[in-house]
C-alpha cells in the first residue's frame, strides 16, 4: 500500500497511521475553462490609386478583422462613421495637394477598438499644356501637313493616358499620337503628326488638341487647343 506514515504522540503512547497518497494513475482534475469567444479587432487599410491627385476619387480599402464599426478620419477635417455593413471600405476626394494623415479606428461587438494611421500624399491636379507653339511644315508635293507638337505635363499621373490630335477643321483628315499618362512636373513629350492637305485651293484651319482620357486632368482651352490658317494656292 502506498502512503505516508503519520506518528502522533497521545499521552504516553505513540499512535501510528498510514495516510493514502493519490496514485499517478488516478483521473486528473477538471481543466479550467477558457473564454475564447472574444476576438479583438485589428485595424488595417490601403487605398487606390496609390498616387492620387487633387479632385481624384480615392478608394480607401478596409482590410480590418473582427470589426463591426469603422470610424475614418481623412486628415483634412472630414470624418466618416460606418456601421453594420460588413466592410469599412469607402471613398474620399481631397481638394488640395499635400500630405494627409488618415486614421481608421475599428470596434468589435464587445466595444474594443484598434487604430491604424497612415500618411497619404495628394499631388497637384494633373495638367497638360503646349510647350511653345506647334510647328507645321507644309509639304504640297506629298499633300501633307507635318506637325511637331511638344507638350508639358505637370502634376500627378494622368489616368488612362492622353493623346495629341492634329486635324483639318471641317475635314475628316487627322492623325494622333497616344501617351501612357506617366510623367510629372515639367516633363516634355513630343508628338509627330501627319495630316492630309485637302485638295484644291483654299484656306484651311489646321488644329491641334491635347486630349486627356480622364475627367480629372485640368482642361484649359488656351492650353489644350491650337489652330492656325494655311492657304493652299
Amino acid at each position: 500500500m502506498n502512503g505516508k506514515l503519520l506518528v502522533v504522540l497521545v499521552g504516553s503512547c505513540l499512535v501510528m497511521t498510514m495516510l493514502p497518497v493519490k496514485a499517478a494513475t488516478d483521473e486528473p482534475s477538471e481543466p479550467i475553462p477558457i473564454d475564447d469567444t472574444n476576438n479583438p479587432p485589428f485595424a488595417s487599410f490601403t487605398w487606390d490609386p496609390p498616387y492620387p491627385s487633387a479632385y481624384e476619387t480615392v478608394t480607401f480599402i478596409d482590410l480590418s478583422q473582427n470589426a463591426v464599426e469603422w470610424y475614418w478620419n481623412f486628415g483634412d477635417g472630414t470624418t466618416k462613421l460606418i456601421k453594420d455593413t460588413g466592410s469599412g471600405t469607402t471613398t474620399h476626394v481631397y481638394e488640395q495637394n499635400g500630405t494627409y494623415y488618415v486614421t481608421l479606428t475599428v470596434y468589435n461587438a464587445e466595444g474594443e477598438s484598434d487604430t491604424e494611421t497612415k500618411s497619404i500624399y495628394i499631388d497637384i491636379q494633373p495638367e497638360l499644356k503646349f510647350f511653345g507653339e506647334p510647328q507645321v511644315e507644309v509639304d504640297v508635293l506629298n499633300g501633307k501637313f507635318y506637325i511637331t507638337v511638344t507638350v508639358e505635363s505637370a502634376g500627378g499621373k494622368i489616368n488612362n493616358g492622353w493623346a495629341v490630335r492634329g486635324y483639318v477643321e471641317g475635314y475628316p483628315y487627322y492623325d494622333e499620337q497616344s501617351f501612357d499618362g506617366s510623367g510629372g512636373h515639367g516633363q516634355l513629350h513630343t508628338a509627330y503628326l501627319s495630316v492630309t492637305i485637302p485638295s484644291g485651293p483654299g484656306t484651311y484651319t489646321v488644329c491641334v488638341d491635347i486630349d486627356p482620357y480622364d475627367s480629372v486632368t485640368e482642361q484649359n482651352e488656351n492650353n489644350n487647343h491650337w489652330e492656325r490658317d494655311y492657304t493652299n494656292q
